[in-house]
């Protein structure tokens, strides 16, 4: 269970006090549990159903060896009887060794699962983690980072003058531009164009630092140190003008300057390597590993789908080696963790801000105690990737899309505010359905019921923005929704169905107009042709909505009370 990741739950004293009225005296105190190989049924039913109730407990596996003092098939129906009995939400997973087939197909008809050996039933344990795991990832959808929109834009411009030159990548003046957008901290640099220019930026920079890194300026060359063009630990004005002198007679005509810069040394500091890279089936990709020079031997590396929070930034980095050492050993203090995960989360939002990069490294990012520094960095473009839309199309899980926020008016000329919904609104949806009325309800969403499960709000807010949007209406005074709509995107993506909900206080305000009419316009970015509704036919406002947008109303087939209104997107 340790090896593949797993935990063995800690027995509370209660549980154990329990243990300790019925279990033989040389039973093992501690988990896993023995309760000896003479074990009968009501041993193993009380185990079972204590065990269970401790709140430590996540999972339970019982494990069967036979004996000949023991009945393996009484043994399984005892747990049996108490699963059946109590009725816990807990996975309960079985694994009866030996000659046991009475004892599988017993619990087999009971929907237990038995495993042949622990060891396959620990595998499966980990597999139903790691399922659990992956569908909240998939169901959450982490905030942007809030960049302002006119900073994205300079990036977007300058990736968009590259691709006008015909150019794949970025110029090292070009990448540090971008890095310094997205906030994450590089080194000062000098850029020059003739030698004397050089040799002068040298001398000043020689009197504060004790050592300079000089690199070759170029539109062509991509790998600079592939073909000698950087220089490290330059200490004075000979050894630059040399290096300078001989990268010119080299390259010629290739290079357009030098890039002079500080030589950074930190003591106690590690190299890693950040980055985003591009999958053919889940499009971009966030790596982070240990990196330098030799990033390609070493390969202690781990990659994420974006978007990116903390907790899934943090969750990148424990699927390292290098991870153990950021936290700290014998004299070197913790590496600044944070900072780390913050540019994650800022290559994150990259990613999602610039579909026309297909591969990104930071090698070396530099961190210490003290936080990080981008020593050097490189981005590769392709033009086929190039959009005129705002949002990464090609992200396997869509980022939230901050660009359909709007203010409108109401016909009261109060402003309010749409916007696409995000996980955080769990608790502002429950109030909003707590303050509509039963009617409203039976007409909305076919049910008079007031209370929903943290289940269903939970998938309601954190959607795949990909496979359907929801907008809410949002009154920012106030912190509260006054409508929600929501389109829910059919799989050949050309059909969607879609619904409107006002709180019942707030009707014949124009927000179910407004909310059809972002509807009606998400439809269209989207490329979807055809949008329709299952209505009742007493509700008469989203009548006079679908009337005002001119949708065809048929009868339901199915059910006399409803109607379909169907709405073709020329």
């Amino acid at each position: 269970l340790i090896d593949y990741g797993g935990k063995l739950a800690c027995l509370g004293s209660k549980t154990i006090q329990k243990l300790n009225t019925y279990l033989p005296s040389n039973w093992s105190r501690t988990n896993p549990i023995d309760i000896i190989g003479d074990a009968n049924p009501e041993r193993y039913a009380k185990t079972l159903e204590v065990v269970l109730s401790d709140q430590q407990t996540e999972a339970v596996l019982v494990i069967n060896c036979p004996t000949a003092l023991a009945s393996s098939v009484n043994a399984a129906q005892a747990v049996i009887d108490t699963i059946t009995k109590n009725k816990f939400s807990k996975p309960i997973l079985t694994s009866w060794l030996g000659d046991a087939y009475d004892a599988h197909r017993l619990l087999d008809k009971h929907n237990i699962p038995v495993y042949n050996t622990p060891e396959d039933a620990v595998h499966s344990f980990i597999y139903l983690n790691q399922y659990v795991r992956s569908q909240k990832i998939l169901m959450y959808t982490p905030s942007p980072l809030p960049l302002l929109e006119s900073e994205i834009q300079e990036a977007r411009i300058i990736i968009h003058s590259v691709l006008q030159e015909n150019r794949t990548f970025l110029i090292e003046p070009e990448v540090k531009r971008i890095l310094d957008i997205y906030k994450i901290p590089t080194v000062q640099e000098f850029i020059v164009k003739t030698m004397n220019e050089a040799l002068a930026v040298v001398e000043t920079l020689l009197k504060k630092e004790q050592k300079i890194v000089i690199k070759i300026l170029s539109r062509e060359i991509i790998h600079k140190s592939d073909v000698g063009g950087v220089a490290l630990n330059i200490q004075n004005r000979k050894e630059a003008q040399k290096f300078i002198e001989r990268m010119i007679e080299k390259l010629n005509q290739k290079i357009e300057g030098f890039i002079i810069q500080p030589m950074i040394h930190r003591s106690n500091s590690h190299e890693l390597i950040l980055g985003i890279g591009d999958d053919k089936i889940f499009g971009p990709t966030i790596l982070f590993g240990a990196g330098g020079t030799a990033v390609e031997i070493i390969k202690d590396m781990a990659i994420e789908l974006p978007p990116l929070d903390i907790n899934l930034a943090h969750d990148l980095l424990k699927r390292t080696s290098i991870y153990k050492r950021l936290k700290g050993y014998r004299n070197t203090p913790p590496a600044a963790i944070n900072d780390i995960i913050l540019t994650l989360i800022k290559l994150s939002a990259m990613a999602s801000d610039l579909p026309e990069i297909s591969e990104l490294d930071i090698n070396p990012l530099l961190v210490d105690d003290k936080g990080v520094l981008a020593l050097d960095a490189r981005i590769v473009l392709n033009k086929l990737y190039y959009t005129s839309k705002t949002e990464n199309q090609r992200m396997a899980i869509c980022p939230y899309p901050k660009s359909w926020e709007k203010e409108k008016k109401l016909t009261n000329n109060k402003n309010i505010f749409i916007r696409p919904i995000k996980a955080e609104d769990i608790e502002y949806c429950h109030a909003f359905l707590q303050k509509m009325k039963p009617h409203d309800l039976q007409s909305c969403m076919m049910t008079t019921l007031q209370y929903f499960t943290q289940k269903f709000l939970t998938r309601y807010t954190q959607t795949d923005y990909m496979r359907s949007m929801v907008f809410i209406a949002f009154n920012l005074k106030q912190n509260e929704i006054l409508g929600i709509a929501h389109l829910n995107i059919q799989s050949d993506y050309t059909q969607a169905e879609c619904s409107i909900m006002v709180r019942s206080d707030y009707h014949n305000q124009g927000i179910g107009t407004i909310l059809m009419q972002i509807l009606i316009d998400y439809a269209i970015y989207r490329n979807i042709h055809v949008l329709w509704e299952k209505i009742m036919k007493t509700n008469k406002s989203i009548k006079a909505i679908c009337n005002k947008f001119e949708f065809q109303f048929s009868n339901d087939l199915e059910d006399a009370d409803y109607q379909k209104v169907t709405l073709i997107i020329n």
